[in-house]
């Protein structure tokens, strides 16, 4: 009877480390495209701050790609969205 429990009781140890294995990579890997995103958001607001973004004039027009398409977006959504895409991600790393 002891040793049926003692099994037992690590056939379930067994699952719990194996389902806290799952979440641990699931977690990182979650973790590894923040970080990626990040990256690229920071990229774009060093370029913007720079080059891109700053050399628009008012009158220009500036694109945000989603899926397939180009869609119109202005000067200041298009620097405000980087910088609120950065906080959202640092907020959840």
């Amino acid at each position: 009877m002891a040793q049926e429990i003692e099994r037992e009781v690590n056939d379930i140890k067994k699952i719990q480390i194996g389902a806290h294995h799952t979440e641990v990579v699931k977690i990182e890997a979650l973790k590894q495209d923040f970080l990626i995103k990040q990256h690229e958001n920071e990229m774009v607001q060093k370029a913007s701050s720079t080059q891109e973004l700053e050399e628009v004039k008012d009158d220009g027009q500036v694109y945000k790609l989603i899926g397939p398409a180009l869609i119109p977006q202005t000067l200041v959504d298009a620097k405000t969205n980087v910088a609120k895409r950065l906080e959202f991600i640092a907020k959840e790393l």
